[in-house]
């Protein structure tokens, strides 16, 4: 989120930069003329030359300024993508790729996010020969916040998983 003005408020707040730094600079120019050096503003020619300075030094100052507000967001967005990205990567580590073959049984899984990093998650862990533990869950956020999380819920279940009994010896 950037605490920049919106590109209205870009307007508003150049336009009382440049008519604050033109009315200063002219109050600068009569200063000057009244005391240090008078006859500084003594033809229309000098006011003009004035005026021009003023124009330019208003200009240039706009532009770092509003240079320095758009690296200021352009750093942002990168470090957005960079968290963006260390959230894909962590996903996609804990997410299988590989499954645990059992025969009259296939497992497989594929996890397509309609953001760049979701919260999906799914595991199958082994228990013994002629069983598995099927986990599918949606973690509620996203970003690397969320990609932790999920890492955390299948470290919990692979390591719960093995004790617990088995589904079907409960259904006997």
């Amino acid at each position: 989120e950037s605490d920049s003005p919106a590109p209205g408020g870009f307007i508003k707040h150049g336009l009382l930069f440049g008519g604050v730094s033109l009315a200063a600079s002219f109050v600068a120019a009569l200063i000057i003329h009244y005391t240090l050096v008078p006859g500084f503003m003594g033809s229309p020619r000098q006011v003009l030359t004035i005026a021009m300075f003023s124009v330019l030094f208003v200009v240039l100052v706009s532009g770092i300024i509003y240079a320095g507000i758009f690296y200021k967001e352009a750093v942002m967005r990168a470090r957005s993508e960079q968290e963006l990205d260390l959230a894909r990567r962590i996903q996609r580590s804990f997410l299988l790729s590989q499954f645990p073959s059992m025969p009259r049984l296939e497992v497989h899984a594929v996890n397509v996010s309609s953001k760049q990093v979701s919260g999906d998650f799914y595991d199958v862990i082994a228990a013994g020969d002629h069983a598995f533990y099927l986990a599918i869950a949606d973690v509620s956020g996203k970003g690397v916040p969320a990609a932790l999380l999920t890492s955390v819920l299948q470290a919990s279940v692979r390591t719960q998983a093995h004790l617990a009994p088995a589904v079907a010896a409960g259904a006997k």
